[in-house]
């Protein structure tokens, strides 16, 4: 399997923060092969972190959000301080319920008892809000 550099992956993502970008869609489709493909590894964390922590176009689409996607990723290649960086996270995220709750499923699909932990808090903390 190929492994994929920082700077592709940076490159690809800041294609996919315009969706008027020439090269947008072709951004989006390498991202999802490379999802498709188990192609994100630890290598790109730090890249993949970074790109969790700004805007898209496409944040308020609840299926398949870039930031949906990237927390996928995430959820795959997560390691002992994931599930940290998502509690530091969270609270910095656009209050929209598209975005946070790629955060969750994220939460929900390490399954660590720390992960359910702060998946519990986050959404009574989301219940309190109501």
């Amino acid at each position: 399997m190929t492994r994929i550099k920082g700077d592709d992956f940076k490159d690809v993502v800041s294609k996919l923060q315009d969706d008027e970008h020439p090269e947008y869609e072709e951004a989006r489709s390498r991202l999802m092969a490379w999802l498709d493909e188990g192609m994100i590894d630890s290598a790109v964390q730090f890249e993949l972190r970074e790109a969790l922590t700004v805007s898209y176009p496409d944040d308020d689409d609840f299926f398949s959000s870039t930031r949906l996607l990237l927390f996928e990723a995430l959820a795959e290649i997560s390691d002992e301080t994931t599930v940290d960086f998502i509690a530091d996270l969270y609270p910095k995220m656009p209050d929209y319920p598209e975005v946070r709750m790629g955060a969750l499923q994220c939460l929900a699909m390490i399954g660590s008892p720390e992960a359910i932990n702060l998946l519990m808090e986050l959404l009574i903390r989301a219940g309190d809000d109501i």
